[in-house]
């Protein structure tokens, strides 16, 4: 992800599981401080690459995974 990018809304997108996990991978060594994902089908597959990705990026303030489908 770009290094300058600091806020992203991708709310309603329709991501997945599968998704999250694709850009949890680019999320860990990226600057962003705000990630907007609810209204996503994530399920506990993506909510878990969520978490998998919070425990080495200390940058990320708020992570809005709200009516994700994650149980």
């Amino acid at each position: 992800l770009n290094d300058k990018l600091r806020f992203l809304d991708m709310s309603n997108n329709g991501i997945t599981g599968k998704g999250a996990e694709d850009f949890c991978e680019r999320l860990v060594e990226s600057y962003l401080r705000v990630v907007f994902m609810h209204w996503n089908p994530l399920g506990s597959r993506g909510g878990q690459a969520f978490a998998r990705a919070l425990k080495t990026n200390s940058d990320v303030q708020v992570l809005d995974l709200s009516f994700c489908g994650m149980g």
